[in-house]
């Protein structure tokens, strides 16, 4: 038995060594990979007056600025060809990132055009191209390059060293080849080399002239170069011959890492865990156990009366995060608006797997509903959950039935979109909705964008199902646009806000955002404007007007739900505007008091 246990210690050595060196090798990798600063733009066509949107990664330092303006004829001439008077400072973020943007206009010189971005104190820039619509266009001129003098060609001889493997310094062989392509003898060509990192490294290694070299002559050269002590990632040999008519430069490449050290080090590791796990189990040897690392004789035939607890196997006993999936009760909510019709229709499906019940609720609505029997439908079903269904059928790539009285719903939900979370007990996800809906007799085709919402409620210590704490009751305002661009929104009494701006592909969190209603029809909020600003300094308005709604209560409050359409900066868009208020200041406001509590409460 002790032979056994040996065997299979020494078994998870080697192979916790060879992982830990193969995890060794990819983070050296990873290190010594780099990326320059980089450009984005919204857009790659663009109009006068337009905004576009610019972006940029791998900058620095954290903490300067970046001058971003539109440029024409590639910016060859930066200050001259550049847009002056529209130009855009934007600070350099943790991580190396930017954002900003600028208006379109056309630049003093004839595109093609590019966004360039130069740093602070920078000579030059980086630039993204952009197109244009109207803009002249004349072709850049490319001055030809002269004929280079001489070929150089440049490889590098390595050999197995077994210092550098502990860091020592390593040598390579550099082989060049210097051949003279011109019509001219040179007498005294000069050769320069290098050793460093990237493409132009510093560290100086010979200079020194060569022999004469006549027309067409070939001359091959072995140069010793040492690459110093502990050294790490990737290195460069630069050769440049110098002649009377330029000078021509070749790099080649290496990399070296000690691997030796990489490996001692996980022998370390590896015998450090294995103290420990030796010293975990001692404390977690039972008394009565016997000391099973004395020999002992096995006894053959005869079954162990205990079982066998291997205590290797890691035991987290840490509270697991919270997931959607754990809830005790989840409640995915779905609004189907058909653009053809002024007709709406709400799914709520709230299920608790623990103990196999789901409910259903639908609503569906036309014009304004003052409570919920003057709606085409209002009603509730309850189910028991099958042993293999999902936590909640109101999900992607699910399909969803329900059929009770004159209403029918056969529909299908595909995301559309990354899920966002908001706050710790709500998450919201584009979707597209595909099915039919059947009101009456009369089938409706669905085929629409929506916002499919989550909310999750935990149980208690105690067993009582308790929510975690999240955004209270207050209005939510959501729209899509076809192309993409949208919004959602939603804003708590105490003046807390949530929610997305999506532009131009690009979505980002809402750092502050105005909702004011503007008309009323009755207790609906008839008309409601926004004004909307994100974190990338982005801003939105919407005006929004409601073609139907409807009266429930939910909780002891008033739910005010209305479908609207919106005009999002001059796009048209579809979405909903759902406002809550008390049902017992409801049932006490005058009719004089009722618009100005209304308000206060939205």
């Amino acid at each position: 038995m002790r032979f056994h246990r040996s065997a299979r210690v020494l078994l998870g050595a080697i192979i916790w060594s060879v992982a830990s060196l193969a995890g060794c090798f990819s983070f050296a990798r990873a290190a010594s990979a780099s990326s320059g600063p980089s450009v984005h733009v919204s857009t790659d066509s663009a109009q006068m007056g337009q905004l576009v949107q610019v972006t940029g990664t791998g900058w620095a330092p954290v903490g300067q600025t970046v001058q971003i303006q539109l440029c024409g004829q590639d910016a060859l001439n930066l200050s001259n060809d550049c847009d002056q008077t529209d130009q855009y400072t934007a600070a350099i973020r943790p991580g190396g990132v930017f954002y900003g943007a600028i208006d379109i206009h056309f630049p003093p010189s004839p595109c093609p055009c590019v966004v360039a971005v130069t740093n602070q104190g920078g000579f030059s820039a980086v630039v993204a191209p952009i197109t244009i619509r109207g803009a002249r266009t004349v072709p850049v001129p490319r001055p030809s390059a002269p004929p280079a003098p001489v070929s150089v060609s440049a490889k590098l001889e390595t050999s197995l060293s077994l210092s550098s493997w502990f860091g020592g310094p390593r040598a390579v062989t550099l082989v060049l080849r210097v051949t003279n392509r011109s019509s001219i003898a040179y007498d005294s060509p000069t050769l320069s080399v290098n050793v460093g990192r990237g493409a132009n490294p510093s560290g100086f290694v010979v200079a020194k002239p060569l022999a004469p070299l006549a027309v067409g002559a070939t001359q091959v050269l072995r140069i010793p170069v040492t690459l110093p002590a502990f050294t790490v990632g990737h290195y460069s040999v630069r050769a440049e011959v110098i002649t009377g008519q330029g000078n021509v430069a070749s790099v080649a490449g290496t990399s070296s890492y000690p691997w030796g050290l990489f490996l001692v080090a996980a022998l370390l590791v590896q015998a450090a865990l294995l103290v420990l796990r030796n010293r975990l189990r001692a404390r977690l040897r039972r008394p009565s156990e016997p000391d099973v690392s004395a020999d002992q004789p096995e006894l053959e035939g005869v079954p162990e009366p205990v079982s066998v607890i291997d205590l290797r196997t890691p035991i987290d006993l840490r509270t697991p995060a919270l997931r959607p999936d754990d809830a005790w009760t989840t409640t995915n909510r779905l609004v189907l608006l058909f653009p053809e019709e002024s007709l709406s229709c709400s799914v709520e499906v709230s299920a608790c797997p623990a103990i196999r019940i789901q409910k259903t609720t639908v609503r569906a609505w036309a014009d304004f509903a003052s409570s919920p029997w003057d709606a085409l439908h209002e009603g509730s079903s309850w189910a028991e959950m099958a042993g293999d269904s999902s936590p909640n059928p109101l999900a992607p790539e699910e399909t969803i039935s329900y059929t009770s009285r004159s209403l029918s719903l056969e529909l299908r939900v595909t995301a559309a979109g990354p899920e966002l979370r908001l706050g710790d007990d709500r998450s919201v996800l584009p979707v597209r909705v595909e099915g039919s809906v059947s009101i009456d007799g009369q089938r409706h085709v669905v085929d629409v964008e929506s916002t499919l919402e989550q909310t999750w409620v935990v149980e208690s210590t105690d067993g009582v199902g308790s929510s975690v704490s999240g955004p209270p009751a207050g209005s939510l305002t959501f729209a899509h646009a076809h192309g993409g661009d949208s919004f959602y929104l939603y804003l708590a009494v105490d003046g807390s806000r949530v929610g997305w701006l999506v532009r131009n592909g690009l979505a980002a969190t809402i750092v502050n955002a105005v909702r004011r209603v503007e008309e009323r029809f009755g207790p609906y909020p008839r008309r409601v404007t926004v004004d909307l600003t994100d974190d990338l300094g982005r801003r939105a308005q919407a005006s929004g007007t409601a073609s139907n709604g409807m009266a429930f209560r939910e909780d002891g409050d008033l739910v005010l739900e209305c479908r609207t359409e919106w005009d999002l900066d001059g796009i048209p868009a579809l979405g909903e505007d759902r406002s809550t208020v008390e049902l017992d200041a409801w049932r006490t406001a005058t009719r004089p008091g009722w618009r100005e509590l209304a308000d206060a409460s939205s």
